[in-house]
């Protein structure tokens, strides 16, 4: 039930009608459409639908009580080409009233009269001064003249009809006070005492604007049972709807250029929040009523069957949202299962009237802040676009957020959510959908159900633009959401293990602006791999009753060999021998390209000696591998360790992130007795800390080690080969001969653009040739072109690990 009446604008209690052309284009075409409707007790609005070409103006003909016709006004074009109501003023009440209009031509001629239309009649719905409804209506099968509108009847079948609207009307304006409003709906403005309701074709259903409200008789005149509660109540919204409407404008200030999404989304969720009447104990609710026209639950379903549509540019459909906001950030009234939470509305509207002229969005984040609640729009955003799908989930868990308590009440029928892809899922059978847009404040669901002998979901989506997404992923079981993975940003890259899943859905929800992506989704047989430590090359933890930590590298690879995307450093889990490490001693991880590394503290056992190291990826039999005694509960000797971290122009960007990622879960890997020291290079090679003991107190090397490495920019050309010699040389100057020597080399292996005075290849061979003692280099090749025979050539050749 619109702003916008199908028959014309009701602006300041002026009906107006856009200039028709004549489709015919003879200058002869009568009017049609006339409509006499009612403004005060003594004024008649006149209006018609102009069909004429080349008419001046309209003339008024007028009879009353019988007589002729005669002229009473001459109704020239507005500014925009069409033509104003007329306004009959100081007309007797008490005497039949007719009108009819023709147009005038230029020369002299007229068209053909329009229909007759009559003065309506009167029915008052208060008998309180300067407030309440004045209803102008007309009757068919007497004297009233009822011309139809585009078609629609315009006048009532009998006059008990009136009686639901004066309930409908006065009663919806007394519990909008009830609730909170502390302007009275009801209360008639511009000058008028009372406001002014015609019964009349009008949008469909009913329509307020100005000061005056209108209502089609096919509505008034729908059948329901308040005891059986059969038919429908639309009789009875629609006047709710309206009174609302008014409630609206009372406070006004909005200012927002799609406000139908406020104005009508807020307006039909009162529909299904508002109980009729100002006890509330007697007050006729209609929440349980699931279908009929114009009403709340098809709207909602309207709206969970297109949610591409923005919410904000939803209008009614917009009325799920509102119903969501009040349910879970209003306050009162607690414990009434209809109307609890609408104090959020009448804030709403509050704040709106105290600090206009602004969007839908800010007034809501004032009234959540005055309410004392931390959440914004863009954070209920995230859960009600989730909540659209999870709400029909009946098992659990299935966290409230994403329950509706409207559809626990009789009434309560609202539909699955639309999917944009909703289809089966088989092992090493990828989807993928490209040109996918989701709009602002819209949403997108993906639903796959995966075949049993689908292991793991390699999920997917890639934005072509940059623009904050909110995706979120969920994983269902017996009905509940036994996982549910949620991120902003860019991408979406998430690997999902396939816990006995009856469907798996991706919810892709727009934020600020437009994304354009695609969805890739792929069940997949992954693996596993522990690449350090391994059998021959163990990690020496110390003592078996207080163990020290160590370092883990896995990868994860999808059936085709390639890296799994969106592994999550979180869900690995780590066994030595048969005990289980805890979380807390999982004290550090970094994504160091398409690997996962860890720094583990070992658990107490038994005894010393070799024991082996089991990972899996939550808790999946699936995603597990095992090193036999990789773990060894031996001392190790002290290591005296220097970092060369590339930081050249060629690792700009992910690369060289991923090297300063490896850099400090490096550091973090050695321990008290050890030294670290750090040198980086692109075409010149610099100190950037001199080796030192390492400590993580006092001195705290180990934070100075971090600095310099947090300090590094990309830029320039690559000398390996001096960088290495310069950190070799910093071992000689200041390491302890009694301890191990490594270099750790964090590099592309690429040599560009640089006249190192001595080469790469040529410092391998240096160091490890060199007379006393001597290094080993561990080589980390970062990046898809790193140079991988240089870097393991520079491992292997000095005892070293790649």
């Amino acid at each position: 039930m619109g702003l916008l009446a199908l028959f014309g604008v009701i602006c300041g209690g002026i009906l107006f009608f856009p200039k028709i052309g004549d489709a015919a284009g003879d200058g002869n075409v009568a009017p049609t459409n006339i409509a006499c409707q009612g403004w005060e007790r003594d004024t008649v609005l006149i209006s018609w639908q102009d069909n004429d070409g080349d008419e001046v103006n309209y003339r008024i003909e007028r009879s009353i009580d019988g007589a002729a016709f005669s002229e009473i006004a001459t109704v020239s074009p507005n500014a925009g080409g069409g033509y104003d109501a007329y306004r009959d003023t100081g007309v007797d009440v008490n005497k039949r009233y007719r009108y009819r209009v023709r147009g005038a031509h230029g020369d002299g001629s007229f068209t053909g009269y329009s229909p007759v239309c009559s003065k309506r009649r009167l029915f008052e719905t208060s008998n309180t001064p300067n407030n309440g409804f004045r209803i102008f209506y007309g009757l068919t099968g007497t004297t009233d003249d009822c011309p139809a509108i585009d078609g629609n009847r315009v006048c009532l079948a009998n006059t008990s009809f009136l009686n639901i609207q004066q309930t409908a009307l006065e009663g919806s304006a007394d519990a909008f006070g009830r609730l909170g409003f502390d302007r009275d709906a009801a209360a008639p403005s511009g000058g008028l005492d009372k406001i002014p309701v015609n019964v009349v074709w009008c949008d469909g259903g009913g329509c307020a604007g100005g000061n005056s409200l209108g209502l089609s008789p096919m509505l008034l005149e729908t059948a329901f049972d308040l005891t059986t509660r059969a038919g429908d109540p639309i009789a009875y919204l629609v006047g709710e709807h309206e009174t609302f409407h008014f409630q609206q404008f009372k406070y006004g200030g909005l200012n927002d250029p799609a406000a139908k999404w406020v104005i009508e989304g807020q307006a039909r969720a009162s529909q299904d929040k508002v109980c009729i009447g100002g006890d509330r104990a007697t007050a006729l609710c209609f929440d349980d009523i699931a279908v009929g026209y114009a009403g709340y639950v098809p709207e909602v379903n309207g709206y969970l069957a297109n949610t591409a549509t923005p919410v904000n540019r939803s209008d009614y459909g917009a009325a799920l949202f509102w119903a969501y906001v009040t349910e879970k950030y209003g306050t009162s009234a607690a414990g009434d299962a209809t109307e609890n939470g609408m104090n959020l509305i009448v804030e709403f509207w509050k704040q709106s009237a105290a600090t206009p002229n602004r969007d839908g969005i800010a007034v809501l984040n004032s009234a959540l802040q005055a309410l004392g609640k931390p959440q914004r729009f863009r954070d209920i955003w995230k859960d009600f676009a989730v909540a659209n799908y999870a709400k029909n989930l009946t098992g659990s868990p299935v966290p409230d957020k994403y329950k509706y308590a409207d559809m626990a009440e009789t009434g309560g029928n609202y539909n699955a959510v639309s999917f944009a892809v909703n289809q089966p899922l088989a092992l090493n059978t990828p989807f993928l959908r490209t040109g996918e847009t989701v709009y602002p404040w819209a949403a997108r669901y993906y639903r796959f159900t995966p075949a049993a002998n689908v292991p793991v979901l390699d999920i997917r989506v890639t934005q072509d633009t940059n623009t904050p997404v909110y995706y979120t992923v969920l994983g269902i079981r017996n009905n509940g959401i036994a996982f549910e993975y949620n991120s902003e940003g860019r991408n979406l890259n998430q690997t999902v293990l396939n816990n006995s899943f009856s469907e798996v859905v991706v919810v892709v929800a727009g934020m600020d602006s437009l994304a354009n992506y695609r969805v890739s989704v792929n069940g997949t047989q992954p693996t596993l791999t522990i690449l350090n430590p391994t059998t021959t090359n163990r990690a020496r933890v110390g003592s078996n009753t207080a163990p020290e930590k160590f370092r883990v590298a896995v990868q994860v690879l999808a059936g085709d060999g390639a890296p799994l995307s969106g592994v999550d450093l979180a869900r690995f889990n780590f066994r030595i021998g048969a005990k289980d490490v805890p979380a807390d001693q999982i004290l550090t991880s970094a994504k160091i390209q398409d690997q996962q590394w860890f720094v583990v503290r070992a658990v107490p056992q038994d005894s010393p000696g070799a024991y082996d190291l089991t990972v899996n990826y939550d808790n999946s039999t699936v995603l597990s591998a095992t090193r036999t005694s990789a773990v060894d509960y031996t001392p190790r000797t002290d290591a005296d360790n220097v970092l060369i971290i590339d930081r050249s122009g060629s690792m700009l960007g992910p690369k060289l992130d991923a090297a300063k990622n490896a850099a400090r879960l490096y550091v973090d890997s050695w321990r008290v007795g050890d030294k670290v020291g750090v040198v980086s290079f692109n075409q010149t090679p610099v100190t950037d800390m001199q080796l030192a003991d390492w400590s993580d107190s006092g001195a705290n090397t180990r934070q100075q080690a971090f600095n310099a490495i947090n300090g590094l920019a990309a830029e320039g050309g690559t000398n390996i080969g001096d960088s290495l010699t310069m950190g070799f040389g910093e071992l000689q100057a200041r390491g302890n001969n009694a301890h191990d020597w490594a270099l750790v080399l964090l590099s592309d292996g690429v040599e560009e653009a640089s006249s190192p005075a001595v080469p790469f290849a040529t410092a391998i061979t240096n160091i490890s040739t060199a007379a006393g003692k001597r290094p080993v280099i561990h080589a980390v090749a970062i990046g898809p072109n790193a140079d991988g025979p240089k870097m393991q050539n520079a491992a292997t050749a000095t005892g070293g690990t790649y």
